[in-house]
Order: structure tokens, then sequence, then C-alpha cells
């Protein structure tokens, strides 16, 4: 009797983990990974994931580089934005991805540009936004806190 219960219990485990690897096999037939799905679902999540090629395939697919969009929970914070993807790419730092898209036309409205500017304190990030600040609008962020700039 002892042996039959360490048979069952040293190979229970072992057939709970093949039933779950071969649902993960048959899952990934389908167009999702098996463990983990990353790919991002719109052009500013491409943008927050800091994924150049999702980014530029999704511009020469006509997605526009101003357009807001949902970045879900755990891409850049705890919980779902709306953002366009120049604020994702600026949130994200990466210098590279605002070049693209303003590149591609993207371009922050005189509303938009203060919180856009102020999502980051990268030193690159704000080197290429500095050209496009709007005549006459702040570059101080305590402005956007009481209000300005909106």
């Amino acid at each position: 009797m002892r042996a039959r219960t360490a048979m069952v219990a040293l190979w229970t485990p072992v057939l709970i983990l093949l039933a779950v690897w071969a649902v993960m096999v048959a899952r990934s037939t389908s167009s999702a990974h098996p463990i983990w799905d990353i790919s991002p679902i719109n052009l500013s999540e491409a943008a927050a994931y800091r994924d150049a090629g999702a980014v530029l395939r999704r511009l020469w697919a006509g997605e526009d580089p101003s357009a807001p969009g949902v970045v879900r929970a755990g891409v850049l914070d705890g919980g779902d934005r709306a953002m366009t993807p120049l604020e994702a790419a600026a949130r994200a730092r990466r210098d590279e991805l605002v070049l693209l898209l303003l590149q591609f036309g993207a371009r922050p409205d005189r509303a938009a540009w203060l919180p856009l500017w102020c999502l980051t304190d990268d030193t690159e990030v704000r080197r290429r936004l500095i050209d496009l600040r709007p005549a006459g609008a702040s570059d101080r962020c305590d402005a956007l806190d009481a209000g300005e700039g909106r």
C-alpha cells in the first residue's frame, strides 16, 4: 500500500504538469503565445512598449500618429490610460520614438504641449520637444498643476 501511495504522490504532479503543457501547446496553434501575449493593441501602446518595429509597422499601415489610444494597465503604470503615441513615447523616455512619430506628422497643439513636456524629465526627449513649443507656452510643470496650458 505504501508503494502505491508513493507512486501516486510522485506521478500526480508530473501528470498535472503534462496536462497544463498540453493545453499551452494547443493554445499555441492560435495566434497567441502560449505563455505570454504582449503584442501592442494600438500605436500608443507600441510606443509605450518601446517597440520601434511595431510603431513603424502601424505608421506604415496608416495609423494616425496623433490619435490617442489606450495603454493597458501595467505597461507604463498601474491603470489603463488614454494617451497619444507622443505621450507614450515621452513617458517611456524614448527620444528615437518621439523623433519617428514627429517624422510621421505627430504634432502636439498648444493645449497638449505642456502635459507632454511634463510627462518626462529625459533630456533627449525634451530636446526633441522644445522645437515644437508653441509661442507663449510655458515650460513650467507647476503651471500645469495650476491649470494653465490646458
